[in-house]
Formats: C-alpha cells, structure tokens, sequence
C-alpha cells in the first residue's frame, strides 16, 4: 500500500517508519505546521517554573515549546502527559512523566489526572491555539489554579508540502491516509484545490485516530475507513494493518 502521512514533520517519522517496516510506501505530506512560541515571552507569560505543582503536556510540540524553559531551570514539580509520544519528547529531555494517559486524547489525560491534582494546586498548561478547554476545565472544576498558555500555534502545510501526494494524484491515487487530528484534515483541505481534495478523499481508504478527528471528517462529506481503537500512533498502524488484511475496525 501507499499511505499518506499527513502528521507533521516532527511527528511524522515514526508512522513512516511503520508504515515501511510493515512492507508499505510512505509519502509524508505534513498537513499542519507548528509554529513555536517566543521562549523569552513564554517565561514571561509563566513566570517562575518553581511556582508550579504541576506542568500538563498534551502533545509532544507542547514538550517542545517549553523545552528551553525546561532546560535552563530544572523543573522539580510532577508533570502528566497524553500518550506515549509526548512522554518519549519529555525523556528526551532528561525528565519522567509522574503521569501519562494511554490514549492520546484531553478527555483521557483528564480522566486519570482530575483525582490526582490536589484543590489549590498550581497547574501550568502549555496548549496550542486551536486547543480546547475541556482539560482545564477539569482542573479547575478539581479546584486547581490553572495557568494556561499558548506555547505554540498550529497553521496549515503549504502547496510545497503537498508536492509528494500531488505528484501522484496525475497517474494513482494513494491506498490510504492516516489523519491524527482535526486540524489535518482542515491543513490539508486548504493545501489542495476543491477537486484535488475531494479526488483524493473519495479515492483512499482514510485512517482516523479517533473520534473527533472522524467527526471532521464526516463533517465534510467522506467516510472513514477504519477509526484507531487506540487514540495513538500505535493505534492507527493497527488500523491500517487491519484495513490492509480486510479486518474489522
């Protein structure tokens, strides 16, 4: 099979990898672009890590944008993350996670941390701009004070970044695409033309991470091939797997 990668180019590497590893074709089409934060504004914003209980990462780019933060000032306090893939960004750092949810989604993290955070502690919660507040609300509604940040900020690939799955929409349409968030999907409708798009979805077999990520994509008119049982990486090269030998979801 041919299967686009739509995460992006720092979060892409290993579903290629898998992807080969199980005999596939791996064209890495990075959907969305993240745009870090100013470290100097962010410490700013945050003040002294040294205040804080708790950090909360719920993406590896949120590992990412505090990391020289992290770096100049070793941080004390426990830190929770969402999946394995922001916790193996953190180690890289030379930090453990105290806490980690399986699935890579806010409404897991939140399950596991709501009755870990004490009332009156202090929580710092790095996000994007396109996230949304369920996970603070959580935290709060535990009695926790909340700081939340934008630490980065998600834009869509360009025209250039589309140039491996154009340059085979001409002769084949790929077999598959694998969309580990909303806003990939919405990245790369804005990279493609309306008919572009609409061949290429309607052709592959499309690969969700989970719910809300197949939500934008019903949203838009097509169907999901297989939804991820586990909301990981891991998860979506079983799906793919599956898909692949003709197996249920």
């Amino acid at each position: 099979m041919t299967v686009v990668v739509t995460r992006s180019r720092d979060d892409g590497g290993p579903l290629a990898a898998g992807i080969e590893a199980m005999g596939g074709e791996a064209l890495v089409c990075p959907a969305i672009r993240v745009e870090l934060g100013d470290a100097e504004a962010l410490g700013r914003a945050a003040g002294s890590l040294a205040r804080f209980d708790w950090i909360v990462f719920t993406s590896a780019n949120g590992v990412r944008s505090l990391a020289p933060l992290l770096e100049r000032t070793r941080f004390s306090g426990k830190i929770a993350v969402i999946g394995n893939a922001t916790a193996a960004a953190l180690r890289r750092l030379g930090y453990e996670e105290h806490l980690a949810s399986v699935d890579s989604t806010g409404a897991a993290l939140a399950a596991v941390l709501g009755g870990r955070v004490a009332a009156g502690e202090r929580v710092l919660a790095p996000r994007s701009d396109i996230a949304g507040g369920s996970l603070e609300a959580v935290l709060k509604g535990a009695g926790a004070d909340v700081c939340s940040i934008v630490s980065y900020r998600t834009r869509p690939g360009t025209r250039e970044d589309a140039a491996p799955l154009l340059a085979r929409l001409g002769a084949r349409i790929p077999d598959a695409v694998l969309f580990a968030s909303p806003s990939a999907v919405r990245g790369l409708q804005a990279m493609l033309e309306a008919g572009e798009f609409e061949r290429f979805m309607r052709g592959a077999k499309i690969v969700s991470i989970g719910p809300t990520t197949s939500a934008q994509i019903a949203a838009l008119g097509f169907a999901v091939a297989r939804e991820a049982r586990h909301h990981t990486n891991e998860g979506m090269l079983e799906a793919l797997a599956a898909l692949a030998a003709g197996r249920g979801a």
